[in-house]
């Protein structure tokens, strides 16, 4: 019998919202995911209601040894915005942070046609 905790699950770079675990993974609606900080700072996510179950999460910096500090969070089964806002600003891309690959349906599509 395979266990549940074979499932790999994506992790999303809070310095550029790409996927970035090594073992694969994809945001799946409903599913979990975590946050992957590769920052030496605890960095604090906002406004994430819009697409996770909690509006907020502080995602720890990397323990020593590690590339990326995890924190755990859940995708809505229906997103509807795919940004969020980070304290300290630890983004690198460019625009605002947000979740780059998101599953399809995404509302991200919307702002591509906008923008």
């Amino acid at each position: 019998m395979g266990e549940e905790n074979d499932t790999v699950y994506a992790w999303i770079d809070i310095q550029n919202g790409s996927s970035c675990n090594p073992a694969g993974g994809s945001l799946q609606p409903g599913q979990k995911f975590y946050w992957a900080n590769p920052t030496g700072l605890v960095v604090t996510l906002t406004n994430c209601g819009g697409f996770c179950t909690e509006a907020s999460y502080i995602v720890p910096a990397p323990p020593a040894g590690q590339t990326y500090g995890l924190k755990e969070a859940t995708l809505l089964a229906a997103p509807t915005v795919w940004t969020f806002t980070e304290n300290p600003n630890e983004w690198n891309a460019p625009g605002r942070p947000v979740i780059t690959n998101p599953p399809w349906p995404s509302p991200l599509n919307a702002d591509k046609e906008v923008a």
